[in-house]
């Protein structure tokens, strides 16, 4: 500064620079910057890369020990070619697809191929579906306009029942080696018999099921009156019997008729799988048993659902009148019959309760607590004696004239 001394440039106001100062050797200097910093547009000044228009990111910008820009994209979003712009995959090279690409969530391209070609194993490519190991041909592959394949055999062979190979080949079902109750079907040099609904066997014998064989079970249903601690009431109504075979169900009307599940109740498979066979011809009472146990508790269930539900105890049942002539009336008055006794408002809950076939051992057990309540009014009658009457509405207030009308 006394304009006499030589020093060092960097020796001045660190040569100017913010960080550090390197001296040339023409007078001059050149201003580095520590890790994490950038040399910035004067020479001078160290700055954090980020901080200037985002270092050129589009989206989230993080600089590494050398003061590099890394940007960085959100999720759905990858990097461009210019290592700046953050972009849909898709938008990049139509996300490596041939065909169509779909943006995913986790930011991953999807392909997808028109009706009439498949995706290869890469996931990418979409291709004739016989490019693919002939489509599973043993001979001709023909692609069909669904993205299927149709395969055939030159003239000299025959298709076989897999639809894909070709071979000598003869009709294992042409002899007709299966029971008359059975259905024969046809594979490739061999063949497989089946029984047909309501028979069981090997296919080569189908025995028809009844319900009074000895391998069938039952499972009784009925309805019961709550009382304290769920103790078994006073019975209301006695459910139809179900009977297990060893492939069909059946129910058991309280006449003695028997009637497949399906007949007496069409919705009973709704929402359940049907049985299939699970155990031989002779089997011992414990294996029969256990479907017992294993269905009866939802069976009476259901039974008592399909009986009650949305009709309110409207239902029309098969009864006697006072003085034992047959009589059709609603379930819920056949119910106070049963009691016989006043059940004032709120009333009592019904209570749906399972017995195992005797041969089980089992004790009637809880199958399901419904969601009715049954109220009994009860009349005195001059010259007829006590009168017991539904009360559907359970209400204090009404009289008999409502009852029997309404």
């Amino acid at each position: 500064m006394d304009n006499k001394t030589c020093v060092d440039p960097c020796a001045v106001n660190n040569g100017g620079c913010t960080h550090v100062c390197n001296s040339l050797k023409d007078g001059g200097v050149k201003c580095t910057c520590p890790d994490k910093l950038t040399l910035g547009k004067d020479t001078y000044s160290c700055v954090n890369p980020c901080s200037v228009n985002n270092g050129g990111c589009s989206h989230s910008c993080k600089n590494d020990n050398n003061g590099t820009v890394l940007c960085e994209c959100p999720v759905k979003l990858v990097l461009n070619g210019d290592m700046r712009s953050c972009v849909l995959p898709c938008n990049i090279g139509h996300g490596g697809c041939s065909h169509s690409c779909l943006n995913t969530p986790d930011g991953k391209p999807k392909c997808t191929c028109p009706r009439n070609l498949v995706l290869r194993m890469d996931n990418a490519t979409c291709v004739d579906p016989c490019v693919i190991n002939n489509g599973g041909c043993s001979h001709v592959c023909s692609s069909l306009k669904d993205g299927g394949v149709n395969c055939s055999c030159p003239d000299n062979l025959t298709l076989g029942p897999d639809k894909h190979t070709c071979g000598a080949y003869i009709d294992g079902c042409k002899k007709m080696p299966c029971s008359p109750n059975a259905t024969c079907t046809d594979t490739l040099g061999s063949f497989m018999c089946s029984c047909e609904a309501g028979f069981h066997g090997d296919g080569f014998t189908c025995i028809e099921e009844k319900p009074t064989d000895k391998t069938s079970v039952s499972c009784g249903c009925r309805l019961r009156l709550e009382v304290d601690g769920y103790k078994p009431g006073p019975v209301l109504y006695e459910l139809p019997t179900l009977v297990y075979g060893i492939v069909n169900t059946w129910v058991k009307e309280s006449d003695g008729t028997f009637y497949k599940v399906t007949e007496k109740y069409p919705k009973w498979y709704r929402g359940q799988r049907k049985r299939i066979a699970v155990y031989p011809t002779s089997i011992p009472i414990l294996h029969k048993c256990l479907e017992v146990y294993t269905k009866c508790s939802s069976d009476c269930k259901m039974l008592a659902k399909l009986n009650i539900a949305g009709n309110q105890l409207l239902t029309n049942v098969s009864g006697t009148n006072g003085f034992g002539k047959p009589v059709y009336k609603s379930l819920g008055q056949e119910m106070c019959d049963n009691v016989n006794d006043l059940l004032p408002p709120p009333g009592k809950r019904i209570i749906a309760y399972y017995y195992p076939d005797p041969q089980c051992g089992a004790r009637e057990m809880i199958a399901n607590v419904l969601t009715y309540r049954l109220c009994c009014s009860k009349f005195s009658l001059k010259g007829i004696g006590h009168l017991t009457v539904w009360n559907k509405r359970c209400d204090e207030k009404i009289d008999l004239s409502e009852l029997i009308i309404g």
